[in-house]
């Protein structure tokens, strides 16, 4: 299991390439440490993509929210409205919600519709 660590080690610092090739010629011919590390970049690639995952969930539920802010102050959601709800929900939330109800339309469209 030490060569796996230092595999993973090495070969995630982006250093001494030749070290890299050197221990990966001699964990290939391990099978327990072949799998050691298989199991290790799957797990990171799992963990990416919950990550990725959880993060475009937060943005479209950010979105969902700023959408129906708009859709109660204003009763509708036309093409104008439907400009700005990405760069509002690029905002912390506090502070879109804050604008959304502070502002009027016109101001909302002056400062976010490009």
């Amino acid at each position: 299991l030490d060569k796996a660590t230092d595999y993973i080690f090495y070969a995630n610092s982006g250093k001494n390439t030749e070290k890299v090739v050197n221990l990966l010629k001699e964990i290939t011919q391990d099978e327990e440490l072949v799998m050691t590390l298989a199991q290790h970049f799957e797990n990171k690639g799992m963990q990416k993509g919950m990550q990725q995952g959880m993060q475009q969930g937060m943005q479209q539920g950010m979105r969902l929210m700023v959408e129906s802010m708009l859709e109660v102050k204003f009763g509708t959601m036309d093409e104008a409205l439907s400009q700005i709800v990405e760069p509002l929900s690029q905002l912390p939330a506090k502070e879109s919600t804050q604008l959304i109800w502070q502002l009027s339309r016109e101001e909302l469209l002056a400062q976010f519709g490009g």
